[in-house]
């Protein structure tokens, strides 16, 4: 009995179903790039995935935006349990942090974003406190009470007799002017050099400390911040969403991809299927073998 004609038609046949398949599969990937005998391109190139990058990209950035990361998701993601809860344990971690103010601000930006604003907060409060004063006519109100002083003092006195409380009066006025004109010539440098101070000095305390100053507990600043941020996701998140078009950023994003660096991903993805359909191929092609040999 010729056993080879018993065993060879098998293993023949997995030998070309596995190499069939196992070329279909190179081939969904390679070549990159269109082969040309001459003017002559070779049917089959570049492989599938090259050739039709731009449809798969259209078509996987059409899918995951419409059914696996639609607006909606990205509202459940950011407001679900887990989120929240890691938002609570963050801000409460900041909030007994033992970094000053400044320290925190300037991880967040740099030293001169820290100073532009200490600059500009203190500008801009010395602004507004100089314009009070204005308004409260700081001049007239030291200038009634001098003279107010000074006509308690002169009661009974040689000067009062001889009108000196005329006198004062009629200094009434120019002191006020005197004063209002010094302050707001020389009030706001005064009033920003001391604000600038203060600011320094508050920005320098640790976050735990001002926390502490603020007479609220940890807890309680803690879902004050958790509500505006589930009112800011609620209100305005999606407003925003909806101008972000999710499928041409996915669709730009694989355009973007080097051919091989797709390929890669799609192995990571598929590699397991793909090796089972080659190895479906080597086992079609056996079972075939054995067909041939009963048949």
């Amino acid at each position: 009995m010729n056993y080879l004609s018993i065993i060879l038609p098998p293993i023949i046949g997995a030998i070309i179903g596995y190499i069939t398949n196992w070329l279909a599969v190179k081939m969904l990937f390679r070549p990159l790039k269109p082969v040309k005998i001459g003017k002559f391109k070779l049917p089959f190139t570049p492989g599938l995935i090259p050739k039709s990058k731009p449809r798969l990209a259209k078509a996987l950035g059409t899918t995951i935006s419409n059914n696996l990361l639609n607006n909606d998701d990205f509202i459940s993601a950011l407001l679900s349990e887990d989120s929240l809860h890691t938002l609570n344990k963050t801000v409460e971690n900041y909030l007994s942090s033992d970094t000053s103010l400044k320290d925190s601000l300037i991880s967040y930006s740099s030293d001169e974003t820290y100073d532009t604003l200490l600059q500009f907060s203190s500008d801009k409060i010395s602004s507004i406190v100089l314009q009070k004063l204005n308004e409260r006519n700081i001049g007239r109100i030291v200038s009634e009470q001098i003279q107010k002083v000074a006509s308690e003092k002169m009661k009974g006195s040689l000067i009062g007799l001889l009108g000196g409380n005329s006198i004062i009066s009629s200094l009434g006025e120019p002191i006020e002017k005197s004063i209002n004109n010094y302050i707001s010539e020389n009030g706001k440098p005064m009033i920003q050099e001391m604000i600038l101070e203060e600011l320094s000095s508050f920005t320098t305390k640790s976050i735990a400390e001002l926390t502490s100053e603020t007479n609220l507990n940890n807890l309680k600043l803690s879902d004050i911040i958790t509500q505006v941020y589930i009112k800011f996701v609620t209100t305005k998140v999606y407003s925003l969403l909806e101008h972000i078009n999710i499928s041409s950023i996915i669709e730009n994003k694989i355009m973007e991809m080097d051919l091989l660096d797709l390929e890669k991903l799609i192995l990571s993805v598929m590699k397991n299927e793909l090796t089972a359909l080659v190895n479906l191929g080597a086992l079609i092609g056996f079972i075939l073998g054995l067909f041939n040999i009963l048949f």
